[in-house]
């Protein structure tokens, strides 16, 4: 099993949690003692955004039939369900 953190240990450290994952290292984020698979999800995401939380924000959104609400047009790429501000 991989390195388990909780939602805010993740918030706080989500940049180095991201690379680490890249690299192969297995990270789960839990929400009330219960694992999140958006991080696999995220690793199967093409790099069109640079920010790693935007990414994050895909693929939850992905992976829970959610719609993005936001103006930024780095994210159409993905193909997640969107609302344009």
């Amino acid at each position: 099993m991989g390195k388990l953190f909780n939602l805010y240990e993740a918030k706080t450290q989500l940049s180095a949690l991201v690379d680490e994952a890249a690299a192969g290292s297995e990270i789960i984020i839990a929400k009330a003692g219960k694992p999140l698979t958006h991080t696999e999800r995220l690793l199967d995401l093409p790099p069109h955004h640079a920010d790693p939380f935007d990414r994050l924000l895909v693929a939850q959104a992905l992976v829970e039939k959610a719609t993005l609400v936001t103006h930024d047009r780095a994210i159409e790429p993905y193909g997640a369900p969107v609302i344009w501000t």
